[in-house]
């Protein structure tokens, strides 16, 4: 349901040059798939607890298929908390179904809009800011 991997693991940066450069950087990617309401974020506060040591998270809400009120105000919440501990987060969306639901919380807005990317190269931009490479 949630996964974590590496930046390497995932489908961003798919020229063999940026994969050279951030194959040593300090990047997580927790993929979010299915389900996201108050029940699951038990689960999801657990996954990302075991995740390896960071800099850099980039959480993919991509593949969520249906999110309640309750699972978007801990999504915040998870962000916050790891925001506070010098963590920089990205969400990526390419999902136009959860965007106008997160558009009417104003969830961009609350985390930040430069933090929430709707494109894959937008990640690519955002690392390549945040590492200066």
């Amino acid at each position: 349901k949630y996964d974590f991997s590496s930046i390497l693991e995932s489908d961003f940066f798919v020229k063999d040059n940026s994969r050279i450069k951030i194959a040593d950087l300090p990047i997580q990617v927790l993929k979010l798939n299915g389900s996201l309401f108050f029940g699951s974020m038990e689960f999801l506060f657990k996954t990302y607890s075991s995740s390896p040591k960071h800099e850099f998270l980039i959480i993919d809400i991509s593949n969520i298929d249906m999110i309640d009120i309750s699972g978007v105000y801990a999504l915040e919440d998870l962000i916050m908390g790891t925001v506070k501990n010098n963590i920089k987060v990205v969400v990526l969306n390419v999902n136009n179904y959860l965007e106008s639901f997160l558009e009417k919380l104003k969830f961009s807005s609350n985390i930040g809009l430069e933090n929430y990317l709707v494109s894959k190269s937008d990640v690519e931009i955002a690392v390549n800011k945040y590492f200066n490479l």
